[in-house]
């Protein structure tokens, strides 16, 4: 139970920073135009099948970075990759503000 406690408040952190991560990146640009969308594995994805080539390096860089804070995270509390990404997926998730898209866990983009 301390284990689950201590990764979600590191995974709190974490979303602070992917928060700054995104406003310098471009990213929170694309999701309110509806190209970029968060996925339930702490990742983001492309909503529209052909986008610019600024949405793809953008999603690429997120990607990049949330993946290394992620292993980073699952290292130093001794959890899988996967169990730290969902547990990170669900929250970016939950704060995605209203109008944007998340996609659901059958696969969907789904505009909150």
């Amino acid at each position: 139970m301390r284990k689950l406690l201590k990764t979600f408040a590191m995974i709190a952190v974490l979303t602070v920073g992917i928060m700054a991560q995104a406003i310098a990146g471009g990213l929170v640009e694309y999701k309110a135009s509806g190209a970029i969308g968060e996925m339930p594995n702490g990742l983001v994805g492309k909503v529209m099948t052909s986008v610019s080539t600024d949405v793809d390096r953008v999603v690429d860089e997120i990607n990049e970075e949330r993946l290394r804070k992620y292993e980073d995270i699952a290292a130093k509390n001794g959890l899988s990759l996967s169990k730290v990404q969902a547990l990170a997926g669900e929250k970016l998730i939950n704060q995605t503000p209203g109008g944007q898209y998340y996609q659901s866990a059958s696969g969907t983009w789904v505009k909150k």
